[in-house]
């Protein structure tokens, strides 16, 4: 990393290389898949009441990701965006570990307790629904291609969420492939003293 960045204003030059993302995410305590080598470069602009990320530019593995953002602090909410383009995603393998994992689970997990909550019950606590509101923000993912299967690919699919005032609108999704497409929007309300929860979805082409 080379730069200076200050309370007043300043650049920082980012220049990560990681051998997967799991490894980076070792860092901060979290989770991430295991894909690698990772190489990133960009540019990190502004003060730390706003933030600009410019010129993302990064390889995960076989796949280019490239985007920009940016986190603005001194706003009467504050705010967060990100927008990414993918060349390729490969849910081949994902979505085959997705099905042994989830056959497995089922052979071995106990059964839960009646006294116990659920993973959606915890989920919907008002501590941890308190992201929908600050900071607001939006998210939107582009992908060249996604591989769906050996013999489908789909094209031009699009992801985006937006949240802020206790709304969260998404995950919405556009996938086409030739002869047929997918989309899917969710929206998801915490604003109304009983939550609110809608998905939609429209598909031609799926057989």
């Amino acid at each position: 990393m080379a730069g200076a960045l200050d309370n007043e204003s300043g650049q920082l030059a980012v220049d990560l290389r990681a051998p997967t993302l799991a490894a980076i995410a070792e860092t901060w305590g979290g989770s991430l898949p295991p894909l690698g080598p990772v190489v990133a470069t960009a540019r990190v602009e502004g003060s730390l009441q706003k933030l600009r990320l410019r010129g993302l530019n990064s390889q995960i593995g076989k796949a280019h990701l490239e985007g920009s953002g940016m986190l603005a602090r001194a706003e009467p909410t504050p705010s967060l965006q990100l927008n990414l383009r993918l060349d390729e995603l490969d849910l081949r393998p994902t979505r085959h570990a997705q099905t042994r994992e989830a056959s497995s689970e089922t052979q071995s997990a106990p059964s839960a307790s009646a006294d116990s909550a659920s993973p959606l019950d915890e989920l919907l606590k008002p501590e941890n629904l308190r992201w929908l509101s600050d900071p607001a923000g939006s998210l939107a993912l582009k992908v060249d291609r996604v591989r769906l299967d050996r013999e489908w690919t789909a094209q031009d699919g699009k992801l985006d969420f937006h949240w802020g005032k206790g709304v969260l609108d998404g995950p919405n999704l556009t996938l086409g492939w030739p002869g047929g497409a997918l989309s899917a929007r969710s929206r998801f309300d915490t604003t109304q003293a009983t939550r609110a929860a809608s998905l939609g979805l429209r598909g031609t082409g799926l057989h």
